[in-house]
């Protein structure tokens, strides 16, 4: 429901007057279900209702995360060998970093003959991030399952990726309370946060994954 996408229910039954759909839900997921007496054209050419993706590759490669507010963060790009939790950083100006950190990479990727759509799952997100591949945005996901239809933007060969990753205020606004006021970024009228509150978990997570659904 919140994405837009359209799917047909090929699979159904009919019983005493009743028809039954299977169903299949994510997370925090949800489906409008409409009955046409008009056949909707939707370009997908599963069998079943909800068909599984699979995954055929892990992005494990190293990451260059650039943190853009520089007052808060880090002045220059980070390198990240893998992906990990700002909150999990020894690095105080990532750990409460709050705001927004692009990260960049390249992957190859090989492609084969069959018909397919091709995702991007980003894993675990904290809290929102928007993709571009080879400068193609592919969209922007805030809740699970972090993932994009990547159709048409992944190339044979080598492939360029850009994740923008926003997280949470509060972060920032916890860090600030360990800091002289001469040194705090931030201001709120009703303040009721500690030093010791636990903090939001940021950044991108992972495991980012290329997966595919095959087509009839």
């Amino acid at each position: 429901a919140m994405t837009g996408t359209v799917i047909p229910l090929n699979e159904y039954a009919e019983k005493e007057g009743r028809t039954i759909v299977p169903i299949k839900m994510k997370v925090n997921q949800s489906w409008f279900v409409v009955f046409s007496d008009s056949q909707i054209e939707t370009g997908k050419g599963y069998d079943k209702n909800f068909t599984d993706s699979a995954v055929v590759q892990t992005l494990e490669m190293p990451w260059t995360v650039d943190f853009k507010n520089k007052q808060i963060g880090p002045k220059e790009p980070v390198s990240f060998s893998k992906l990990t939790d700002w909150i999990a950083n020894d690095n105080e100006k990532i750990k409460y970093y709050s705001g927004t950190a692009v990260y960049k990479s390249t992957f190859k990727y090989t492609k084969n003959d069959k018909a397919q759509d091709l995702f991007i799952d980003l894993g675990k997100v904290g809290v929102m991030a928007s993709v571009k591949i080879n400068g193609i945005d592919i969209g922007t996901t805030w809740m699970f399952p972090y993932k994009l239809n990547a159709n048409g933007s992944v190339k044979e060969g080598e492939n360029t990726i850009e994740i923008e990753v926003v997280n949470v205020w509060r972060n920032r606004m916890t860090g600030d309370k360990s800091l002289p006021d001469a040194n705090k970024t931030t201001w709120v009228l009703v303040d009721k946060i500690t030093p010791e509150e636990e903090l939001i978990p940021s950044g991108l997570l992972g495991p980012v994954t290329i997966q595919v659904i095959n087509k009839k």
